[in-house]
Parts: C-alpha cells; sequence; structure tokens
C-alpha cells in the first residue's frame, strides 16, 4: 500500500496554486474593495514614486514590526517629493503620523496627521482612508462630532472599509455607547 502516484503531483500543484490564488486574492481586494483608490494611483503615480508608495504602504501595512511606521513614513516622504500630487501617499503619511501618535501618545503628531490627511483630500476627496485616519485622530482627541461626520464619510465612499467600522466602534466606545 502506499500513495497513488497522482497524490504527489496533486500536492505539488496545490503549492504552484495556492500562492498564485491568493495573489489573485489580493489584486481582486485592491481592485474590489477599493475602487476610489487604485485610479488614484494609476493616475498620479509615476513608475519611481509609484514603486517608492507601495514599498512604503506595505511597510506601514505591517506597522507592528520594528521601524514599520517610521520606515513607512520615510517612504511617503519620498514619494511626495518625487510627485507633489500623489494624493494617495499624504493619506498614507496621514496615518503613519496617526498610528505615531496613538502608539507612543505623542502629541507632536497630531498636527501633521490632520495636515496631511487635509491635503490627500484637497487632492482626492474620495480618499476614504484619509477620511478614516482623520475620524480616528478626532476620536482620540474628543472632537467627537467631527470623529462621526469623518467616519461617515468613509462608509459612505466604501461601505466595506473595516477600518471605518472599527473607528465607529471606537468612537462608540468613548461615548459610553457600549450597546
Amino acid at each position: 500500500g502506499g500513495q497513488p502516484v497522482g497524490g504527489a503531483a496533486v500536492r505539488r500543484r496545490a503549492w504552484v496554486v495556492l500562492p498564485l490564488a491568493a495573489i489573485l486574492m489580493v489584486a481582486g481586494y485592491v481592485i474590489w474593495w477599493r475602487p476610489g483608490e487604485l485610479p488614484a494611483v494609476l493616475k498620479t503615480a509615476g513608475s519611481g514614486s509609484h514603486a517608492t508608495y507601495l514599498k512604503a504602504q506595505d511597510y506601514l501595512d505591517h506597522y507592528y514590526r520594528p521601524q514599520g511606521v517610521e520606515n513607512a513614513m520615510a517612504g511617503f516622504q519620498k514619494t511626495i517629493a518625487e510627485d507633489p500630487r500623489f494624493a494617495l501617499a499624504y493619506a498614507g503619511l496621514a496615518r503613519a503620523n496617526f498610528l505615531q501618535y496613538w502608539q507612543r501618545g505623542d502629541t507632536k503628531f497630531i498636527e501633521p496627521t490632520q495636515t496631511n490627511a487635509s491635503h490627500a483630500l484637497e487632492l482626492d476627496r474620495n480618499l476614504a482612508g484619509a477620511h478614516v485616519t482623520l475620524g480616528r485622530l478626532y476620536t482620540e482627541t474628543g472632537k467627537n462630532d467631527f470623529a462621526a461626520q469623518e467616519l461617515h464619510e468613509a462608509l459612505r465612499l466604501d461601505a466595506n472599509n473595516a477600518e471605518a467600522y472599527h473607528g465607529l466602534a471606537e468612537l462608540y466606545r468613548k461615548q459610553g455607547r457600549t450597546a
């Protein structure tokens, strides 16, 4: 009794198919779940700034790693230097600034968070992520009405934005609205 010869071939194919499926799922997520943001990347970024932005975004997505936020900030700043009209880079920098404030409690990051998110929205009002960052900042600084406004706008733009729902949950918790 050994294993059928076809079993090894199926396992080898699975090792090829599974990573490919994962890549396609991520691409589908970017295109379908972030429809308002992908065109901004393609329309405003040159190839150099686009690559720098993507690397910075990867650092930001893994902000919990050592130097993740700091590396993201440097990448977004470089992207902005290469392309000052790259709205997503400003939104990413705002989120990185917010994470610095949120993790460290250092108030020097409040103003850059607000400035960069506002600049991103001046360039593209449809960036749900920038609205989420402002909403989370306003929640943390006790500006609940502004927080609700920004988070609801983010959900209007992207009804599937998990960070916006997280932001609303945090706002409601801080307001004592736990039911």
